[in-house]
């Protein structure tokens, strides 16, 4: 069962996602009308769940600004990024990106890109990664003759 305590941000964002620093907080996610865009914004608070003001905007060359699950870190010691490829379609594969803040300075470098395996699937749009478990959400269509004449016309 949830409860809503309070919004943290009153505007249409998509998969919203809270980074924790040693300097606070940041918030990293996408917002309508472009939510697979590549417009990634970025928001910052020194709490948790409150007073979150929008820092910037991170524009990519490509559609990947959309979140694709949360931040972790890999054995080296890098937070690493899970991103939407939404080239085209929405969360074709995801693109994993190492992250490093200097400051206000955030930069964001492609290492790896996840696509979903055999013809069954058509994309993956979650990855997400707590202690030794790996989820992902991969994206199917149950009429893909339907979802590729849509394309083409489209």
């Amino acid at each position: 069962q949830l409860e809503l305590i309070h919004p943290i941000i009153h505007e249409p964002l998509a998969d919203a996602t809270i980074l924790q620093t040693n300097a606070g907080f940041f918030l990293f996610t996408t917002s309508l009308p472009s939510p697979n865009g590549e417009d990634l914004s970025v928001y910052f608070s020194s709490e948790q769940y409150n007073g979150y003001e929008k820092q910037s905007i991170i524009r990519f060359s490509n559609n990947i600004a959309r979140m694709a699950g949360g931040f972790f870190t890999d054995k080296t010691g890098h937070i690493i990024r899970p991103a939407q490829d939404c080239n085209g379609d929405y969360g074709k594969k995801v693109v994993f990106q190492i992250v490093e803040i200097q400051g206000n300075n955030i930069v964001f470098n492609t290492f790896h890109e996840l696509y979903p395996s055999g013809l069954k699937y058509s994309g993956i749009h979650t990855f997400n990664s707590y202690q030794r478990l790996q989820v992902i959400d991969l994206k199917k269509y149950d009429f893909p003759i339907v979802y590729k004449l849509k394309q083409i016309f489209k």
